[in-house]
């Protein structure tokens, strides 16, 4: 009898780690799908200010072509866009990409 209840446990158990498995893999998933959702919706308002804002732009393609033309605002605004626009959890190295597009030496 006691064997019994002993299988009987050890297949509760399984059956209980493979339901558990399958919770963790949906829940993964299901995460993984809000992080894609919120990054696309930064970048649609990304793109969203570039088509609504013509100086934006101008600062962008004028600070992007020689940094040190462009105004302290100018520089601001190009800064806080260029680090959006980087898709930062799926670089490496995103500290020497940052500092690589502005011109600074990597810490």
């Amino acid at each position: 009898m006691g064997v019994i209840a002993e299988i009987v446990g050890a297949a509760g158990v399984i059956i209980t780690l493979a339901y558990l498995a399958m919770q963790i893999k949906q829940n993964t998933n299901q995460l993984h799908g809000e992080a894609i959702n919120t990054f696309n919706s930064s970048q649609i308002a990304l793109i969203i200010d570039f088509r609504d804002d013509a100086e934006l732009v101008s600062a962008f393609i004028k600070c992007a072509d020689n940094w040190e033309s462009g105004s302290p605002q100018e520089q601001a605004r190009t800064h806080a866009h260029a680090l959006a626009l980087l898709p930062l959890p799926r670089l490496a190295g995103v500290t020497r990409a940052r500092c690589a597009l502005f011109g600074a030496k990597t810490p």
